[in-house]
């Protein structure tokens, strides 16, 4: 299987991949990969994690919604860019993307202004059990400051309103402790790994 997903990547162009194994996966499978190639990426170990409870409310300042128009899901991306020190070379990428990520109703988006600035976003998506989320970055220049506490508020009553009152996500080194001060439980762990393709 491993070689089918190599080929596949390869034949689209990819130069790499990221794989996430999760704490439920058959015993053995990291030492597996790992002899068969892959390496741990430069964040290896992540913990899962789900909050089931409501979450502190937006503060003072702030203003926390779902992107509404293209131009603010590009605002957004580009607060997600400065956030992970993304290359020129993904921008670019990502940007070309755009249009049809905002026309793509699978994900939500939400961000979060302050003072009338978007400093925060995230991705999410809908599933059963609540809203998985993925991507949450602020603005250095935001931090510290609820910007992040406000875009989780919006998700949580995003989730609420969808009738799957949760919020899952998975925590790396960046956010694990701000995650678990703001409720979140460890139910899992997942180690991540990368796969070079070359050739």
């Amino acid at each position: 299987m491993l070689a089918e997903v190599r080929t596949a990547l390869r034949e689209r162009g990819r130069p790499s991949t990221q794989w996430e194994v999760g704490s439920s996966a058959p015993p053995g499978l990291v030492d597996a990969l790992l002899a068969r190639g892959l390496v741990p990426d430069k964040d290896p170990y992540a913990v899962a994690l789900v909050l089931t409870h409501e979450p502190p409310p937006i503060g003072e300042g702030f203003v926390a919604r779902q992107i509404g128009t293209l131009e603010e899901l590009e605002a957004a991306c580009e607060v997600q860019w400065e956030a992970f020190s993304s290359t020129e070379a993904e921008i670019a990428e990502a940007r070309a993307l755009l249009p049809e990520r905002f026309r793509d109703k699978t994900y939500l988006r939400h961000a979060v202004w302050l003072d009338g600035e978007l400093v925060s976003t995230g991705t999410s998506a809908p599933t059963e059990h609540g809203l998985l989320l993925y991507g949450g970055s602020t603005l250095p220049s935001a931090r510290g400051r609820g910007a992040y506490r406000a875009l989780l508020r919006a998700r949580w009553d995003d989730a609420v309103a969808l009738g799957t009152p949760a919020l899952i996500t998975q925590g790396g080194s960046m956010s694990r402790r701000i995650l678990e001060r703001l409720g979140f439980e460890r139910v899992g762990e997942v180690h991540i790994l990368l796969d070079v393709l070359g050739g």
